[in-house]
């Protein structure tokens, strides 16, 4: 990445800018005039036009900042409004129910790798962010620190390099001191097989700006040892029709649609119910979003019954229907700052009518 002040290009760099930006766009143009959007010669002008600046010392891609190890998210700033509406939802939700409610507010890849950026980078304090979310929820609402964890392991494999999300790695990292909290003791790291679904994946923000220099990410699955196969698992969509399932990983899925982070069912259905074979006597209530999805896998080793609820996907979804008879031991919300920085991203919280 480069640091310097743009202002101090040499006239011949600036010319050449302008020269190469001008000639895209002229090429944008006749792309879309011809072909549109859809057309095959579209998408490989807008990677050159992309790769071209980043060359050129730009930084940013869009909405992504480039840096020499990973993409991250640019957000320069965030409204407080928003911040102080997710944590009324997710108080107001604690309030409906007798059932413990603890809630993990998971920060971005940019986060935690801000300090890779140069001074001059705008950019949010997660971590500050979280910190103010958590004093504003009540009391009655039990808090899971991630940030400041995932902080102390960024130099670990804990976030894909081309994706804004946490890896399994850093799902299981986090995994080990939230379990102890909920009364149960961590399945130890050399406990679980670990298969590598995918070795060249690029993740949401490489395919957002179509910048694909970087290396590619893993995305793996984890299995316990001596892990039974659930007993049952039915899948809902938002629509509310229901599908039995063999596994809660979806590899045929995932290969079909060419993205890896598709092979956890959570990506796919707005609810997942399913039945372990364990002796737990103890049932969870997992509401979340893509940050669940890597994280459900070692929850599950520890109850007995789960209901996993993606909230960017339940739309209009009576999704309380499915869990109103359950006796949950425990409710999870886990979300990550983009969710709770995102006006409409917990309306799925929120009580119908209210």
């Amino acid at each position: 990445m480069n640091k310097t002040d743009p202002a101090r290009k040499t006239p011949f760099r600036a010319a050449l800018s302008a020269f190469l930006v001008i000639g895209t766009i002229c090429l944008f143009a006749l792309a879309s005039i011809f072909g549109g959007t859809e057309s095959p010669v579209w998408y490989p002008l807008l990677a050159l036009h992309d790769r071209t600046h980043v060359m050129l010392g730009t930084d940013t891609v869009g909405d992504v900042y480039v840096t020499p190890e990973r993409l991250l998210r640019r957000r320069v700033q965030y409204s407080e409004e928003n911040l102080k509406a997710a944590a009324k939802t997710i108080s107001s939700y604690a309030g409906t129910t007798d059932i413990p409610v603890w809630f993990m507010g998971v920060p971005t890849s940019a986060g935690i790798y801000a300090d890779t950026l140069s001074d001059s980078a705008p950019r949010v304090n997660e971590r500050a962010l979280l910190r103010s979310l958590s004093e504003q929820l009540d009391p009655k609402v039990n808090w899971l620190e991630a940030a400041s964890w995932l902080n102390g392991m960024k130099e670990q494999y804990v976030y894909y390099r081309t994706d804004s999300r946490w890896t399994s790695y850093g799902a299981y990292y986090i995994y080990q001191s939230v379990i102890r909290k909920l009364g149960f003791q961590a399945i130890g790291y050399d406990h679980f097989s670990i298969t590598h679904f995918s070795s060249d994946y690029y993740g949401n923000l490489a395919q957002e700006i179509r910048y694909f220099d970087l290396k590619p990410d893993l995305v793996d699955i984890y299995t316990a040892e001596n892990e039974p196969a659930p007993r049952t698992v039915t899948a809902y969509r938002s629509d509310g029709t229901s599908i039995p399932l063999q596994s809660y990983y979806r590899k045929e899925e995932a290969e079909e649609s060419g993205n890896a982070y598709d092979v956890f069912g959570m990506e796919h259905y707005a609810v997942l119910q399913m039945e372990m074979n364990n002796k737990s006597s103890k049932h969870l209530l997992l509401l979340s979003d893509s940050c669940g999805s890597p994280m459900l896998p070692f929850l599950w080793q520890h109850y007995h019954n789960i209901t996993a609820v993606n909230l960017s996907l339940t739309g209009d979804m009576d999704w309380r229907r499915l869990t109103k008879d359950q006796e949950y031991s425990h409710i999870i919300i886990l979300c990550s700052t983009d969710t709770l920085l995102d006006p409409h991203g917990l309306d799925a919280l929120c009580i119908r009518g209210s």
